[in-house]
């Protein structure tokens, strides 16, 4: 979700420049997107924090792991980067997951989209359309590489597990 806020941003920025506007003045078309982003974002972890039987801090700490592709050195890290592993496996196999995430999109910036146009306030709308279809994009990029990124951490954990298993070390000791 933040690499799609953060391409909506951009992609509001260009716009606003090639009218010739200021960029601040698309934060009235911004606001709504990140509050919706970011409470989306909240239920999403502590979602995912309950399916892994853990806190939300041990989703952060799982997720970054996850975006590092690291693994991390004590077992319980382990055990839940695992278990963010399977549960975004799972998230992933269901395509609905993705196509909500587009239709909730596709909604608020079709609203805030045909607001700006029954105002008259065309480079609005402009830039609302640039918004959400840069939100877009990076919403599929995302999911894209979120996928090979749960291959390459589901081996490098993996590799962490089958070393420790075969030195004999302890659950918080690396070989």
């Amino acid at each position: 979700m933040a690499l799609a806020l953060a391409a909506g941003i951009i992609a509001g920025t260009v716009v606003m420049l090639l009218l010739g506007e200021s960029p601040a003045e698309f934060l009235p078309v911004m606001v709504p997107i990140w509050v919706v982003t970011t409470l989306t974002g909240r239920w999403q972890a502590a979602a995912a924090a309950a399916a892994m039987g853990t806190d939300l801090a041990g989703v952060r700490r799982a997720q970054r792991a996850f975006r590092k592709k690291e693994v991390p050195e004590d077992a319980e890290g382990r055990r839940v980067l695992g278990a963010y592993l399977a549960y975004s496996r799972e998230r992933r196999a269901r395509r609905g997951t993705f196509v909500c995430a587009w239709i909730v999109l596709g909604l608020l910036c079709a609203g805030v989209l045909v607001l700006f146009l029954l105002d008259g306030d065309v480079p609005a709308a402009l830039l609302t359309a640039a918004v959400g279809l840069g939100m877009a994009l990076a919403l599929a990029v995302s999911w894209q590489r979120n996928g090979k990124r749960i291959a390459k951490t589901e081996r490098a954990l993996a590799d962490v597990e089958h070393r420790a298993a075969r030195t004999g070390a302890g659950p918080d000791e690396r070989s």
